[in-house]
């Protein structure tokens, strides 16, 4: 940041209240044709006197996060499902929402990508199946699969023809097909399903008019085993860690809140400082995490540090300091 005006203040400036606000350069996670600018944020804080400060801002789940990391940060439990690929950045469309027994959920495809996909489901209990129901994404925005091969338990995979219900018409938006594709096993703890072939359903490139081939959509793969997705409304369940931030290479211990489904929405989450943190008089080196390995991208960050050097004020969790209004002047004529 700016050093001249604090630099003429000199040790003064810890008369006064002081805030560092810093902001990742970041692209909009859903948007695939653009990339972040950083993927984390490297700044020098140099401040003229010692000041002890609060550390708050604000951070994503990070959408670079395989299906098993996003599970285990949401504290989901039951069956796991994991897949070789999802929609570019859609927390939603990961493998789980084919398990989780939500008909408004589903894993979703890559786009130009939905053959050769595979999703695979894990149990701790055996279970059998008879046929498999699937309930598919049909509503003209998705292509359908029409072969698929599935194999138990790292056996021999087999080929598999998908009844055929076509893609569906736009005016039916969200709409669902469901299916049984013949299918018995017993004693099943793993299963994988792979997308050999679909209907595709096409539309064009905003980007460049070429022709885009849409996502498979599964909704439920029909099993007896799901997995345990915590309501929308919970709270994360995120203790103090100390990779979300570092002060010249140690870390901050610091924690993400918010709620399950704010974090699934790709909404801000708040980052709050479990301790005070404190800056060196001279040069400090600021650094967030990468959020493909913490889980979470931190895209704004503030230091704040009360008049004296005392920590500061979190303005996020008490609102800014109030002030006092000074007396009007009054003039009798």
């Amino acid at each position: 940041p700016p050093t001249d005006l604090l630099g003429a203040a000199g040790p003064g400036s810890l008369d006064h209240p002081l805030t560092y606000v810093f902001t990742r350069r970041a692209a909009n996670p859903s948007e695939v044709v653009i990339s972040d600018e950083e993927i984390l944020m490297r700044r020098v804080v140099d401040t003229p006197v010692q000041r002890d400060v609060t550390v708050y801002g604000s951070a994503r789940m990070s959408t670079k996060l395989a299906d098993s990391a996003i599970d285990d940060l949401l504290a989901v439990s039951g069956a796991r499902a994991e897949a070789t690929s999802r929609m570019a950045g859609d927390l939603r469309s990961r493998a789980t929402s084919a398990i989780d027994g939500d008909t408004a959920t589903a894993w979703q495809t890559p786009l130009n990508a939905p053959t050769a996909q595979t999703i695979s489901v894990a149990s701790d209990e055996p279970y059998d199946i008879d046929g498999l129901d699937l309930v598919l994404r049909r509503d003209g925005l998705h292509s359908v699969p029409t072969r698929i091969s599935v194999s138990v338990n790292g056996g021999d995979p087999q080929s598999l023809v998908v009844p055929s219900v076509g893609v569906g018409d736009r005016s039916e938006r969200g709409g669902t097909a469901e299916v049984t594709v013949p299918f018995e096993a017993s004693g099943v703890t793993e299963l994988s399903l792979t997308i050999d072939e679909v209907d595709e359903a096409n539309s064009i490139d905003w980007f460049g008019g070429s022709t885009t081939v849409l996502p498979v959509g599964i909704v439920e793969l029909g099993l007896p085993v799901q997995a345990v997705v915590p309501e929308a409304g919970s709270a994360l369940e995120q203790s103090c860690r100390d990779d979300l931030v570092t002060l010249d290479g140690v870390g901050v211990e610091a924690r993400v809140s918010g709620t399950v489904g704010e974090a699934l929405d790709g909404e801000l989450l708040e980052v709050t400082g479990c301790a005070p943190a404190t800056l060196e008089a001279g040069e400090n080196r600021l650094t967030t995490g990468i959020g493909a390995e913490t889980g979470f991208d931190v895209d704004r960050l503030a230091l704040a540090s009360a008049a004296g050097g005392a920590p500061g004020r979190d303005t996020m969790q008490e609102g800014p300091e109030p002030v006092t209004p000074a007396p009007a002047n009054t003039t009798e004529m």
